[in-house]
């Protein structure tokens, strides 16, 4: 007989994203070993065949705008938009950055299927969805989605800049109006 299967809810979801960021900070070899008994590491506080489940099944969407968007649209993120949109607002309201800041290709763990994932192998993770991220001390204040396919989508091309150059001013003008900042560019 099959065991019950188990309905799960936004708790549930919310356990499994705290999962997540902790298997970030604390990396370990392999995902198994999170759920050993160490008494040093603390215990984790949902079963695991319930976190792979969860991060099996797991689709975010809105259904809503489901059919606005088509395959070939350059917005390929649409269905993370609206939790993307929510944590770059939580982050703003919750942290200010210091004056030096910086802007840098970071890259989020992706577990599924798109062609626009992007592999780096000199970054801490390999493979997955790449953004243009201003951050301060680690802390992701805003960022920019780009695609393996497209590049980065909404760059205004600087004159007499290089892609890289228009793309930290792009972000600075956009995203960093409030900020107090002192830019220096290396134009090499």
């Amino acid at each position: 007989m099959a065991p019950k299967r188990k309905l799960y809810d936004a708790a549930d979801v919310k356990v499994f994203i705290g999962i997540l960021i902790y298997v970030g900070v604390h990396t370990s070899p392999r995902i198994d070993l999170y759920w050993l008994q160490d008494p040093y590491q603390g215990p984790i506080h949902t079963p695991r065949l319930c976190f792979e489940q969860i991060k099996r099944f797991l689709h975010i969407s809105r259904p809503t705008s489901a059919g606005n968007h088509q395959p070939g649209d350059k917005r390929w993120w649409y269905k993370l938009e609206s939790l993307a949109s929510t944590f770059e607002r939580a982050a703003r309201q919750y942290y200010q950055p210091g004056s030096n800041i910086s802007i840098d290709a970071t890259m989020i763990r992706c577990f599924g299927r798109t062609k626009h994932r992007v592999k780096m192998p000199n970054k801490p993770i390999k493979q997955g969805s790449k953004i243009i991220a201003l951050a301060d001390r680690g802390y992701i204040w805003t960022f920019t989605w780009s695609s393996r396919l497209w590049g980065i989508v909404d760059l205004f091309r600087w004159p007499n800049m290089s892609p890289t150059g228009s793309m930290v001013l792009e972000t600075i003008h956009l995203r960093g109006k409030n900020l107090p900042l002192c830019i220096l560019l290396s134009l090499q």
